[in-house]
């Protein structure tokens, strides 16, 4: 396999190269490159993938689950999910990595990415005191609690929505959301710190419940 890091999610321009100002054919560009190797019989995986790369990928990785926050919003949506999801497999952001791991599990079953985590298992104790600390929570005997309890957690869930396609997204209240499948499942998320009342009975704080048509 290849897997295009940098690639896949950072835009080039050149201002000596009337065919690069602002970003131009970059699109086409990296859609070549990775086409090329499909051709050659290589499946390619992309991490935080710009759209036209997660387009032309085999699988994205580290797909946004959030906004930049750059902006004056409403509300967030899983926009980039509910393009590419039953399209394109999908992984969600490492939730060992994330500020609170329950939260990033609730944030990738809204939108039916994949649960990721990022291990290490040997190391130079030197690596333990980097200027970004990601790796003091990858090590592999530190999380595989973690890991078991997110797939026991969300396992039956992830095989109803299997190659599905997000249909529908709902935001029923601050910090509640519905996600509905074009194979008939819905999942309601519960992001907030009570029990709440939905269509298909209380969910709880900090967790989800999902349904199948006709169930």
């Amino acid at each position: 396999a290849i897997s295009f890091n940098s690639l896949s999610s950072i835009c080039y321009s050149d201002y000596n190269n009337s065919r690069s100002y602002s970003k131009g054919n970059m699109d086409n560009d990296v859609t070549d490159i990775i086409n090329n190797f499909r051709a050659n019989g290589y499946k390619v995986v992309a991490s935080s993938a710009n759209a036209y790369a997660a387009a032309a990928a085999d699988r994205i990785l580290e797909a946004p689950m959030q906004s930049s926050k750059n902006y004056c919003f409403d509300a967030e949506i899983p926009f980039y999910e509910i393009v590419f999801k039953g399209y394109v497999p999908i992984n969600a952001t490492a939730i060992n990595t994330s500020t609170n791991a329950q939260q990033q599990i609730l944030k990738s079953v809204e939108s039916g990415a994949g649960l990721s985590f990022t291990l290490i298992k040997n190391y130079d104790i030197l690596l333990l005191d980097p200027p970004e600390s990601v790796l003091n929570v990858s090590v592999y005997e530190d999380n595989k609690t973690l890991i078991a309890d997110a797939i026991n957690e969300c396992k039956e869930y992830y095989s109803a929505i299997k190659d599905a396609k997000i249909k529908n997204h709902q935001i029923l209240q601050k910090d509640v959301t519905k996600t509905t499948f074009d194979n008939g499942v819905s999942v309601y998320v519960n992001k907030s710190k009570e029990t709440v009342a939905t269509q298909i009975g209380e969910v709880s704080a900090e967790s989800f419940k999902y349904v199948k048509e006709g169930d």
